[in-house]
Order: C-alpha cells, then sequence, then structure tokens
C-alpha cells in the first residue's frame, strides 16, 4: 500500500467524501433542477436509515443508505405519493460540500441532478 500511495496523489486516496454526516446534521431541503415540488418538504435523514418527509404536519417516512464502494445514495419511499416516489433511485453521489450534498441519477432516461441541502 505504501508503494501505491507514494506513485499517485494522495488527494486522489482521500477524495471521496461521506455524504451521511452532512445529511443527517438535521433538516434538508431537497431540490431537483428544474422543478419546485419539493420546495414545500422538510426531510431529516436519521442515521438508522429512516428518512422522514415532513409536509404540512404530515410525515411520511422511508429508507435510505449510502453505499461508500460505489459512491451512490439510496432512497426509496413506500407510498403512493407520486412526488415522493420521483426519489425511489440509486442516486450517483457528484459532490460533498459542507453544506450541501450533489447528486444525479444514473439512469439515461431521467438525467436529474438532484441537491440536498442543510437548513
Amino acid at each position: 500500500m505504501v508503494y501505491l500511495l507514494a506513485f499517485t496523489s494522495i488527494d486522489n486516496f482521500n477524495k471521496g467524501k461521506s455524504a451521511t454526516p452532512l445529511i443527517t446534521k438535521g433538516n434538508c431541503s431537497i431540490n431537483v433542477m428544474g422543478q419546485d415540488d419539493f420546495a414545500s418538504y422538510t426531510f431529516t435523514f436519521l442515521p438508522t436509515g429512516t428518512v422522514l418527509a415532513q409536509k404540512d404536519g404530515i410525515k411520511i417516512s422511508g429508507q435510505w443508505m449510502e453505499d461508500n464502494i460505489s459512491k451512490k445514495i439510496n432512497i426509496h419511499f413506500s407510498t403512493y405519493n407520486p412526488t415522493l416516489t420521483k426519489l425511489n433511485n440509486s442516486w450517483k453521489i457528484k459532490d460533498v460540500t459542507e453544506n450541501q450534498l450533489l447528486i444525479e441519477s444514473p439512469q439515461a432516461n431521467n438525467p436529474s441532478l438532484l441537491t440536498i441541502a442543510s437548513l
């Protein structure tokens, strides 16, 4: 392993940041580029793997999981709510900053970019 690190950039070795510490800080907003479907929702990603979507005092729960190896966030809501089921996907992590997470749908027919930002 020392040999590998000596000839590659240490920045590339540490490049992948985990999204879990960001999205489990508290309440989050979700924005899908070009849509305002989620503007009235507040999301809470719990460390236990539960995600809560709240709107007008109603909470709907789903599941989420970060896969650090494939750099993906899996989100799934078992509901008939058409807005929340748009989030059901295995999203590719594009960028993690201190206050937001940028993820992208890996499906060619659904090239949505989604931002999860801490409130």
